[in-house]
C-alpha cells in the first residue's frame, strides 16, 4: 500500500501538468484557427474515460490487473511515440525567450485580474464537483435509494458519462449558433433541472433521463472556462483555473458523504443542482468583464497543407459559389489539426 501511494501520487502529479499543458495547447490552436475547438478536444478526454472504465473492466476480469496495466503503459508510450515529434518541432520552433514567458507574443497575466481567473477556476469547479458527485455517488443512489438493478445503476454513471462526451463533441458548433453566454449559462441551468429530476423523482427511469441532462448541461462548461482562461491568462491562466476547478472533483465526492450521512443522499445530490445555478450567476458576473481577451498563437504550429484533390473539387465547385468551397477546405483543415491535436 505505500508504494502504491507513491506511486499514484507521482502519476496524479504527472497527469495534472500533462492536462495543464494539453489545455495550453487546446487553447492556442484554437486562437489561431479563429474557431471553438476546445469542447470538441475534452470530448476525447470523456470518450476516453468512458472506454478506460469499460475496456478496463474487461481486461482486468480476462487476463488480471498487473497484465493490463502493462498493456495500458505500452499503449500509453505508443501514443506518446506518434505526437511526441509534433508536438516537439512546434517547440522547438519556438522562440527562447516565448519559452521564458517574455514575448509579446504570449499573453501576460500581469494585465489581467486574478480575480477574473479564479472566478472562471470556480466555473470549472462547479462542473468538476457535479461530475464527481455523480461519478462516485449516482451508481449508489439509485441502487440503495432507488431499488435500481446493478445493471441500470451502472447504467446511470454510463448515461452521464455518454451524454457529456456527446454534448462536448458537438459544443464547438453550439458554441458558435448560441455564443459562449448562453451556453455557459443554459447547460449550468439545464444541469441543475436534471439533478432536482433524479433526485426528486422517485423513479429510476426519471433518474436515468435526469442523470443524462446532468451530463449535457454541464458538457461545456468545463472547457469554456478553461478556453476563457487561457485566452486571458495564457498557460499561467489554465493552470490557475484548472486548480481551482479540480478542487471541486476533489472536495465535492466527501462533501456529498458527510451530507448524506447528515441527511439523505437525495439532499446531498441535490447540492449538485445548488452549484449549477452558481456557476449560472457566476458566469452572469462576467457579462460586462471589462479585459480584452488576447489570443495566444502557437509558435512553430502552421496550418497543413490542403490536399490536391480538395483544391480540385473546390475549383470545380466554382459554380456553386464561394461559401461551399470554403466549408469545404475548413472542413478538411479542421479534420487535419485535430488530427494532430
Amino acid at each position: 500500500m505505500p508504494q502504491l501511494c507513491v506511486a499514484l501520487l507521482f502519476f496524479g502529479a504527472a497527469t495534472g501538468a500533462v492536462n495543464v499543458a494539453a489545455n495550453s495547447v487546446g487553447v492556442q490552436v484554437e486562437a489561431r484557427w479563429g474557431r471553438p475547438l476546445l469542447p470538441s478536444l475534452h470530448a476525447g478526454f470523456s470518450f476516453g474515460g468512458l472506454a478506460g472504465a469499460l475496456v478496463g473492466g474487461l481486461l482486468s476480469a480476462v487476463v488480471g490487473l498487473a497484465p493490463h496495466l502493462m498493456g495500458v503503459t505500452v499503449a500509453g508510450l505508443a501514443l506518446l511515440a506518434w505526437v511526441g515529434p509534433t508536438l516537439a518541432r512546434a517547440d522547438e520552433a519556438a522562440p527562447r525567450s516565448t519559452a521564458a514567458g517574455t514575448t509579446a507574443e504570449r499573453p501576460e497575466r500581469g494585465g489581467v485580474p486574478t480575480a477574473v481567473l479564479v472566478v472562471l477556476g470556480a466555473i470549472a469547479g462547479c462542473t468538476a464537483y457535479g461530475e464527481g458527485a455523480l461519478t462516485d455517488w449516482g451508481a449508489l443512489y439509485l441502487r440503495e435509494d432507488l431499488g435500481a438493478t446493478p445493471v441500470l445503476a451502472a447504467a446511470g454513471y454510463a448515461g452521464f458519462s455518454l451524454a457529456m462526451a456527446c454534448g462536448r463533441l458537438v459544443g464547438s458548433t453550439l458554441v458558435v449558433q448560441l455564443g459562449e453566454e448562453k451556453l455557459l449559462v443554459g447547460g449550468a441551468l439545464l444541469a441543475a433541472a436534471g439533478m432536482l429530476l433524479a433526485a426528486w423523482s422517485g423513479s429510476v427511469t426519471l433518474a436515468l433521463v435526469g442523470f443524462v441532462l446532468v451530463g449535457l448541461g454541464l458538457a461545456n462548461v468545463f472547457p469554456l472556462a478553461i478556453a476563457r482562461a487561457g485566452a486571458l491568462g495564457g498557460a499561467g491562466g489554465v493552470a490557475l483555473a484548472s486548480t481551482v476547478g479540480y478542487g471541486g472533483l476533489l472536495g465535492g465526492p466527501p462533501l456529498l458523504g458527510f451530507l448524506a450521512e447528515a441527511s439523505s443522499l437525495a439532499v446531498a445530490l441535490s447540492t449538485v443542482a445548488v452549484s449549477a445555478g452558481v456557476a449560472a450567476l457566476l458566469v452572469r458576473s462576467l457579462h460586462d468583464d471589462p479585459v480584452s481577451v488576447r489570443r495566444p498563437t502557437v509558435p512553430g504550429l502552421r496550418r497543413p497543407a490542403v490536399p490536391a484533390v480538395v483544391t480540385w473539387a473546390s475549383a470545380r465547385l466554382q459554380p456553386v459559389g464561394r461559401s461551399a468551397r470554403v466549408n469545404l477546405l475548413r472542413a478538411v483543415e479542421d479534420l487535419r489539426v485535430l488530427a494532430v491535436v
